[in-house]
């Protein structure tokens, strides 16, 4: 019998426990030292002492890789098939009577994830013949995902590389993919209440009804507030200097922008290769592998009419130009936002560390702002063939923007350190 809720004794560990109370009470947090892991980068002031940290593993608000992993029957699991849903992902120990009192909680813990609409999906480092057994034995109403290389809980974070074993962790995916939050897994039921708390219930189906959208991707929390308040400060810099926005000789711009430096470019490609990138390579097909500069951009009311409309790849030299980069740093201003006057009249205005994602080739302008002022970080991204064609006409480019040659179309390989397995998320394969 169990010695205590949540917790398996010596004596039967074959017998399940009596429901655990699911309830978070304050003494009950879970407190797990976890394995050194670097948190996402903080952006800092440049400066010749910042370098860019190598990653350790995925954070919150990453997209998590497509992998796929064999269960205890043999069958083989596609992570991607969880979309639509929010998922549990467990990292499990390997150590046999740890992992039993965990996937103990997990199976009186199941009708109260199931009817919150969560999917569970189990891994642990042992085989699946192993885990067939247990499958079996225990007669667990959720499958056992086979990772015997580690390689899911490496790239999570929770493999702890000194002691070579896994620490046991929780993790909550959003329908679309994404690492809401991770929980320490300790031999307790409270983790359960937690994440029930934590998850949103389902939003019944049919939703609203849409009749017309811009074929334009729109990705929440891409930078946190904390980093677009560390880049708004880069505007202000006095390392950095103002300079009207000059890009076409006819545009009707009157915004004034700033490039950003090094290092602090290569920590905004780290950032957006796991909250950004891959969703650009699944929904428009692109894998993107560079980038023209990031540009800090400040929009105020002295310019009260609407910018003029483009299309920001129609002439030779910027025809590399594939994806379009809309970030807001604030939005405690009135007025502003995209529209895409081939498909409407509608306006797109993201909060702050929310970003639009839009083709280049799309009819665009920028609405005037009435109060206050709005600060966006921008750029353009492409990928390898986009920049052979790039390299073939940079003369054209450099001679038609002389004034801007030092911030034009910089053809710098984004810098995804730690991050690979992110970027190739869909060729991604566990044989």
């Amino acid at each position: 019998m169990p010695s205590e809720k949540g917790t398996f004794s010596s004596e039967s560990p074959a017998q399940t426990p009596q429901t655990p109370d699911y309830s978070v009470h304050p003494d009950q947090s879970e407190s797990l030292s976890l394995p050194p892991q670097q948190p996402k980068v903080k952006l800092q002031i440049p400066s010749a002492n910042c370098q860019l940290p190598m990653a350790t593993g995925l954070n919150p608000g990453d997209f998590i890789p497509y992998f796929r992993l064999h269960d205890q029957d043999g069958q083989l699991r596609e992570v991607h098939t969880c979309a639509g849903s929010w998922t549990l992902l467990i990292c499990l120990p390997q150590e046999n009577r740890a992992m039993l009192s965990r996937l103990t909680i997990l199976k009186s813990a199941w009708e109260h994830l199931h009817r919150r609409g969560l999917q569970v999906v189990a891994i642990a480092a042992n085989p699946s013949a192993i885990l067939k057994q247990f499958h079996q034995q225990y007669q667990l109403p959720f499958a056992l995902w086979s990772d015997p290389e580690n390689t899911v809980s490496r790239l999570l974070g929770s493999y702890d590389t000194n002691r070579q074993a896994i620490e046991p962790c929780c993790y909550t995916l959003t329908p679309n993919l994404r690492i809401q939050k991770q929980y320490p897994f300790r031999n307790s039921a409270a983790v359960i209440g937690q994440i029930l708390a934590d998850v949103p219930h389902p939003a019944p189906l049919p939703g609203q009804i849409i009749t017309m959208h811009a074929p334009v991707l729109t990705v929440p929390d891409v930078l946190t507030l904390e980093q677009c308040q560390c880049l708004a400060q880069q505007w202000q810099s006095p390392n950095n200097s103002h300079s009207p926005q000059t890009i076409a000789p006819e545009s009707a711009k009157s915004n004034t922008d700033i490039v950003l430096q090094e290092p602090m470019m290569a920590e905004v490609d780290y950032i957006l290769g796991g909250t950004l990138f891959p969703e650009i390579e699944k929904v428009f097909g692109l894998k993107v592998t560079h980038r023209e500069e990031y540009k800090i951009s400040r929009y105020d009311t002295s310019e009260r009419r609407a910018y003029k409309q483009q299309r920001a790849n129609f002439e030779r030299q910027l025809a590399h130009r594939r994806m379009a980069l809309f970030l807001n740093l604030n939005d405690d201003y009135d007025g502003g936002g995209l529209n895409f006057p081939e498909y409407g009249n509608f306006v797109y205005k993201p909060i702050a560390g929310d970003a639009i994602i839009f083709p280049c080739s799309l009819m665009h302008q920028r609405l005037p702002v009435t109060l206050g002022h709005q600060l966006t970080m921008n750029s353009f991204f492409f990928g390898e063939s986009e920049m052979r064609h790039r390299l073939e006409f940079t003369h054209d480019a450099d001679t038609t923007f002389p004034t801007n040659q030092h911030r034009l179309l910089a053809a710098s390989k984004i810098q995804l350190q730690g991050q690979e397995n992110v970027r190739s998320r869909y060729s991604y394969d566990q044989q």
